[in-house]
């Protein structure tokens, strides 16, 4: 199973956002609302400029990896319009 590919000018890198305030918590996981680090103009357009970012601690997470992606391809199914929409997802070695 590959990972969900990411779009032209969709920001895919931690460094790409800018931790604003965290705005949900769980288990194994914080939710942020962050700010997007615009990088040149040749960005998409409908990337908004605020984005909410779940970040799970994937050394203390009780879930397997089977079941994080099984989430990531629900959440990219969602099309509604009281659901976040889904980006991209990655790995980063950050706290």
């Amino acid at each position: 199973m590959s990972a969900p590919s990411i779009s032209e000018g969709q920001q895919s890198e931690a460094e790409s956002y800018e931790l604003c305030e965290a705005i949900g918590y769980g288990a194994s996981a914080v939710a942020w609302r962050a700010r997007v680090k615009r990088r040149s103009r040749a960005e998409k357009a409908d990337l908004p400029a605020e984005v909410a970012i779940k970040r799970i601690d994937l050394e203390n997470c009780p879930s397997n990896l089977g079941e994080i992606r099984k989430e990531i391809q629900a959440m990219e199914m969602c099309n509604h319009p009281n659901i976040v929409e889904y980006y991209c997802c990655f790995v980063s070695s950050q706290e």
